[in-house]
Formats: structure tokens, sequence, C-alpha cells
């Protein structure tokens, strides 16, 4: 793989992981929800600047990086989560297939 297709799927990555991140935010329930939601939208926060940042690398390199769900579900190393309430399972780490702490900047 080519540096620029890792960093478009890294670009990819991040853009699935804050669909991701924005889905338990938004459907966690139960005792847990102030902290988790306080948590997940500090890491989509984080995650959508370096979504940008890496973008914009690629566009200043003259590359194209992906830009749709589309491409980034195909690109990514992560898949998205089904839409669901999530109360206690969000506790045990079960959030689906791929990296579970999230992206790594592989820049």
């Amino acid at each position: 793989m080519m540096k620029s297709e890792k960093i478009n799927a890294y670009v990819a990555t991040l853009a699935v992981w804050n669909v991701k991140l924005h889905n338990i935010h938004w459907n966690v329930e139960g005792h847990l929800f102030k902290g988790i939601h306080e948590y997940t939208e500090s890491l989509y926060d984080r995650a959508a600047e370096q979504y940008d940042e890496t973008a914009e690398i690629l566009k200043m390199r003259g590359e194209m990086p992906v830009a749709t769900i589309a491409e980034s579900l195909k690109a990514s190393v992560i898949e998205e989560l089904p839409s669901r309430r999530r109360s206690r399972r969000c506790r045990s780490g079960r959030y689906g297939k791929g990296r579970e702490a999230g992206p790594r900047n592989s820049r």
C-alpha cells in the first residue's frame, strides 16, 4: 500500500470512528449516561480535528482524500455500529469490530 493510500485509510477510519462515537454518544442510556456522553463528545471533537488536518495534508500533496461515507466505509479499518440503545454493554468495550481504542495517528 502506498503512503497516500495509508493516509486515506486513516482519513476513512477517522470518519467512521467519528460516526461510531456519535452513535454511542446519542444512544447511551442509564446511570453511565453523563460520563460516557461527555467522554465520547471529547473523543469525536478530537477525531474531527484529526480528520480535517489529515485530509488537508493529502490535498497539499495534490491527492484526493476520501470524502463520502461509502468511500470511508470501504477504506476504513473499523466498521460502523448499528443504531440502538446502549447501556451496560458500553462498559464492556464491545463497540463492534476494529480497534476499540480508536484510530491511531499514523502520520
